[in-house]
């Protein structure tokens, strides 16, 4: 998908667009969505969680590639990192920083993986106003990352980071303090379009999960768009929710607590698979700065 630095995105603040063609539809589900059994014992992914900080993991999906977000060069400087693999059997390789797409001493965060591999958004605060969401493309695995361009449909005056697309590209998350100009709490929004090669043409307020006084933030889509995993620290800490939709049309239900993953310390930046039985996460719950962890089901 090229890159997408057209006008802004329509807001919307409906859950419905009536731009968005039936063939988005993905299908219906049931309420609860599809069955899964419980989540594993999280694991911390020791070769990338490292004496820095580390969050947003995204796995490419044959699980030969793991980036995510590290200050592992020069404390407090977050820049995007890669791990790679030559199997799913073998040891990941010590991350490396990803210097097409990081910019110092700017901050690059939040890396969104396209399910195809070929696509990347970031959250960056490079252009020197607060974060916002840029896409870079690379035309195969091994090839070099373009350069990031801003995605304007998306952004706003305030901080905005990509959180989750959809597998076709018609659907992404967005986490943005727009709604409070500028302060916290964070609040997911949903941005849409008709053709995974155009622009994004509406935005809306996902306020079926948005909380007024809580945060809710950086998560996944699964790869029909209708399953969210996010974040929230409505109960006190940051633990990991689920919501379900029947279509893209329809607003999302009430969000889940996902218990198995959620404990008393922080969880954050869930990551999913295309299949769901593979998450990866954030997590502070051994005393040191946020590592990467990984759950199956």
């Amino acid at each position: 998908m090229p890159p997408a630095d057209g006008s802004a995105a329509v807001d919307s603040s409906t859950p419905a667009d009536a731009n968005i063609d039936s063939a988005v539809d993905g299908g219906q589900v049931p309420p609860d969505g599809p069955s899964f059994g419980p989540w594993s014992t999280p694991r911390r992914i020791d070769v990338v969680s490292t004496p820095r900080t580390e969050f947003s993991p995204q796995l490419r999906e044959d699980g030969k590639e793991l980036y995510l977000s590290s200050d592992l060069a020069a404390a407090g400087d977050f820049d995007i990192y890669v791990s790679r693999r030559d199997s799913t059997a073998a040891a990941w390789g010590p991350p490396q920083r990803v210097t097409e797409l990081s910019v110092s001493p700017s901050d690059d965060v939040a890396p969104l993986l396209s399910r195809d591999g070929l696509t990347m958004w970031i959250g960056s605060n490079r252009g020197g106003h607060g974060y916002d969401v840029y896409v870079a493309t690379r035309p195969t695995f091994t090839g070099t990352w373009s350069t990031p361009q801003l995605v304007t449909a998306v952004n706003s005056a305030y901080d905005d980071f990509p959180s989750g697309v959809s597998e076709d590209g018609l659907a992404m998350m967005v986490t943005t303090t727009r709604a409070s100009m500028g302060q916290r709490p964070y609040d997911l929004y949903e941005a849409t379009r008709t053709s995974a090669s155009t622009d994004w043409t509406t935005i809306r307020a996902v306020d079926e999960l948005n909380t007024r006084d809580y945060e809710e933030s950086i998560g996944s889509l699964s790869a029909d768009g209708l399953r969210v995993y996010f974040v929230s620290n409505v109960g006190g800490t940051t633990d990991l929710y689920t919501a379900t939709r029947s279509t893209r049309r329809d607003p999302f239900a009430e969000a889940t607590k996902i218990m198995e993953l959620s404990g008393v310390k922080n969880e954050s930046h869930p990551f999913i698979s295309a299949d769901e039985r593979h998450i990866l996460f954030t997590s502070d719950r051994l005393g040191t700065p946020t590592d990467i962890f990984e759950s199956t089901r």
